[in-house]
């Protein structure tokens, strides 16, 4: 037989009664009490053995508990090559547990980073502000710690909540600053991309602060020089539109959102096409109280801004189409479209998972929940932090399509939205 370790009694003390007690002693003392010796696995010490006043003599039976030696530096080996003080170094269980976890992590955090993909998000450009504030959110969300978050009983915690709201805020003050038809308006720096550079999306995220106070109203960042300064554009309604996704046999894909602005339109027909309402998705305002302009204001010939964020997402290293994505909603698009984005990149969803998932955003002022779906202490500890909380209907229209694996072969897996009408069709 081999004396491979004494184990304390674990089963009769708590963790935190443990928690500071040097394991040299700590062990010893409760192997002597064991309770009881695991049956399958008992040895015996081969020769007198005491240490610090515990003696165990040669023949006494002790028992071996493997999941304790996880948190011991190695396995005890043969009796006659045992040296006790290795393990004096006066570290607690705690100690020890806390190293273990640690090395768990950094173990599970390479398993990822070696399976992970880099993915290009492909979206809709201006007029549309789409794309961009989705892309702003899922960046500065992503420099927030907010991956380290796993859903709670199948649901986004208040802990990830703030983060996502007070990265929407941050997003929807630049879309309400920066964001019209670029035939009319100037992207800051000469170029839309400087709203989604790293480097900026960093500089957004140190604004979030992951233990509160919310922010409550975010102001517009500065991503480059402009031509004309504009003023932020006041928040008002925006209305439904309508999202499909297909994939053909082949692998061409469409992801397709269209809007007349409300339901009807204009309430005119014209040889058969209802026309638009679009007019609703200028700013009312054409300037603010000191004059100055804002970038939607209506002027000739111009498109409104929208929210609508049809999505295509590739797998960058190969090319291959993996996802294509997207909601009616008004400016809740962007919010229906980032929540699927995240819900199937990062928490390992289904598309019709991510889409089952209540709904949740923020326009740059409250913290809006979907009624019914988050549970009370959510809501107050969201309103611990300061946001004003919201909860209403939020009807999104989502539809998805994603690339999985089923049995060794790819096949495309879809979700429709059970909150509308909608269903997933396919050979």
């Amino acid at each position: 037989d081999e004396l491979l370790a004494v184990s304390p009694a674990g089963q009769g003390l708590s963790h935190e009664q443990l928690g500071d007690l040097p394991l040299t002693e700590m062990a010893f003392k409760e192997s002597l009490r064991m309770i009881p010796p695991v049956p399958a696995l008992p040895r015996r010490a081969l020769k007198d053995f005491e240490f610090k006043g515990y003696r165990i003599p040669a023949g006494t039976g002790v028992g071996i508990n493997p999941a304790y030696t996880h948190f011991m530096p190695e396995h005890w080996p043969e009796p006659e090559k045992f040296d006790p003080l290795r393990f004096t170094d006066g570290k607690s269980y705690k100690d020890r547990v806390a190293a273990a976890q640690k090395k768990a992590q950094e173990e599970k955090e390479a398993a990822d980073k070696a399976n992970a993909k880099d993915f290009r998000i492909c979206g809709f450009p201006p007029p549309s502000s789409g794309a961009i504030a989705v892309g702003q959110i899922l960046g500065i969300l992503s420099r927030t710690g907010a991956d380290a978050i796993p859903l709670e009983n199948g649901l986004p915690n208040a802990n990830w909540l703030h983060l996502y709201t007070e990265a929407s805020r941050l997003a929807f003050a630049d879309r309400g600053q920066y964001l019209g038809d670029p035939d009319f308006v100037q992207p800051p720096a000469g170029n839309w991309m400087s709203l989604l550079a790293p480097a900026y999306l960093a500089d957004r995220a140190k604004l979030v602060q992951p233990a509160g106070p919310s922010m409550k109203t975010a102001t517009p960042g500065n991503p480059g020089p402009v031509a004309i300064s504009h003023a932020p554009m006041p928040d008002q309604p925006e209305y439904g539109t309508s999202h499909i996704s297909i994939v053909d046999a082949f692998g061409n894909a469409i992801a397709m959102t269209t809007t007349i602005e409300d339901v009807f339109g204009a309430r005119q027909m014209v040889k058969g096409f209802l026309l638009n309402n679009e007019l609703t998705d200028f700013s009312f305002a054409p300037a603010d109280a000191q004059g100055k302009p804002i970038a939607n204001r209506v002027q000739p010939g111009k498109r409104p801004r929208s929210s609508m964020a049809p999505t295509l997402v590739f797998d960058k290293a190969t090319g291959q189409l993996v996802m294509s994505g997207g909601s009616p909603g008004g400016a809740l698009i962007i919010h229906f479209t980032a929540k699927t984005l995240y819900g199937v990149f990062n928490w390992g969803m289904t598309p019709q998972q991510a889409i089952n998932l209540p709904n949740f955003a923020s326009l740059n002022g409250p913290s809006i929940l979907e009624e019914k779906r988050f549970p009370p202490a959510t809501v107050e500890a969201l309103r611990a932090r300061g946001a004003e909380v919201r909860e209403q209907a939020m009807t999104s229209g989502l539809q998805a399509i994603t690339l999985g694996n089923a049995h060794g072969q790819p096949v495309w897996l879809g979700g429709a939205d059970p909150r509308r009408e909608g269903i997933v069709m396919g050979d």
